[in-house]
């Protein structure tokens, strides 16, 4: 039995080197706390085995890199990420593609929002909390929709000077100077005097 240098403890991986991902399986909570691990630990053993606390098994990061370089011959899923970003790696499927845009989207959100952003929405009327966030991009999805009305024909959709100026206000600071939707509530014309 292979030893590692530390207190003889047999090494985790030791025998699953050779296998393919398709082999392995994720351990269960239970079966984690069996080989010594935390029950939301991320082990992969492999398929069809008892799990006992000797068990070999591979971190999600060991089992990541051998699927990334099965099936796409990547050493790492990090060089998997950069073909992806350059496009010279496709994505699995349109959901991922979408699942990674969106969470792209919400790393972005979650950096420009600091303090002082929260403090301009609870100035502008949106308790502080959990859910302020969410609270303040509902209320921009719905004011976007309000004035796409207007210009299309519908006066109801005008946004008084103050809404006006409250929307504008939140969306640079939740969505960032370079959202499609403020730019185009910047040039409208009726508002532009409003923003001057």
């Amino acid at each position: 039995m292979a030893k590692s240098g530390k207190g003889g403890k047999r090494r985790p991986s030791r025998g699953l080197s050779f296998l393919p991902h398709s082999a392995l399986r994720r351990a269960s909570p239970a079966e984690n706390v069996r080989m010594g691990h935390s029950p939301t630990a991320r082990h992969y053993v492999k398929k069809g085995v008892k799990v006992f606390k000797a068990t070999p098994s591979l971190t999600h990061r060991q089992y990541e890199t051998k699927q990334t370089k099965a099936r796409y011959g990547f050493t790492t899923p990090e060089a998997a990420t950069k073909a992806r970003e350059a496009r010279t790696l496709a994505y699995e499927s349109q959901d991922q593609a979408r699942r990674v845009a969106k969470a792209k989207k919400t790393r972005k959100l979650r950096k420009r929002i600091n303090d002082k952003t929260r403090r301009i929405a609870t100035e502008k009327g949106f308790p502080t909390g959990p859910n302020q966030t969410d609270e303040v991009l509902a209320f921009l999805k719905k004011q976007f929709a309000k004035h796409d009305r207007y210009l299309a024909g519908d006066d109801d959709g005008r946004l008084d000077e103050d809404e006006y100026r409250r929307t504008v206000s939140l969306a640079y600071r939740y969505l960032g100077k370079d959202d499609d939707r403020l730019r185009d509530m910047l040039m409208s014309p009726d508002m532009m005097g409003i923003a001057a």
